[in-house]
């Protein structure tokens, strides 16, 4: 009995580790968020973002958590990836769903100056349900967002480096 379970366990894991394109038809507007950032260093003059702010760019949106270890593997690959196609209008937002929900949290900002990480990364306050409008039952939950809002692509797990980055770039091109 205890094998079947850690089987059925394991099959369920494997198959929520996906990547999922959606055509045209399945696109999803992505729910609009307010999001509450870390602050990295005293000059940061923003203390808040809202996703309709971008409206018109690319956006990536990376749910993750600082226990994550797939989710700390993705996060300089997408900091690379922000700096490489910034000038095609993409924008990288990260949005811890782990439990430090605190803008001045010293171990989250230590980690995120540790990777050199410069794109937004926050959190939802109190009343968000940022989470739930995006479905998230697992981390790291990665969506590729177009310029009319719309989601395109999403990831449960950790994708790799070129399929994501190709994914990105077939979004950016049309």
């Amino acid at each position: 009995m205890r094998n079947i379970l850690i089987l059925i366990l394991f099959l369920g894991y494997i198959s929520s580790c996906s990547f999922i394109p959606l055509s045209i038809s399945d696109a999803n507007k992505a729910s609009d968020f307010n999001l509450m950032l870390y602050r990295l260093d005293e000059e940061q003059n923003v203390s808040q973002i809202n996703l309709n702010d971008y409206r018109g760019s690319t956006v990536i949106v990376n749910f993750w958590a600082i226990w994550c270890m797939p989710c700390r593997r993705e996060m300089p690959i997408l900091q690379d990836i922000s700096h490489e196609l910034n000038d095609r209008g993409l924008v990288v937002i990260g949005i811890n769903s782990g439990l430090e929900k605190d803008p001045d949290n010293e171990e989250i900002v230590e980690f995120l100056n540790y990777l050199n990480i410069d794109y937004p990364v926050g959190y939802g306050d109190s009343e968000s349900k940022i989470e739930q409008d995006y479905s998230i039952v697992g981390l790291p939950s990665t969506f590729i967002i177009d310029s009319e809002g719309n989601i395109k692509y999403k990831w449960l797990g950790e994708w790799k480096k070129e399929t994501f980055y190709n994914a990105v770039v077939t979004v950016l091109d049309n």
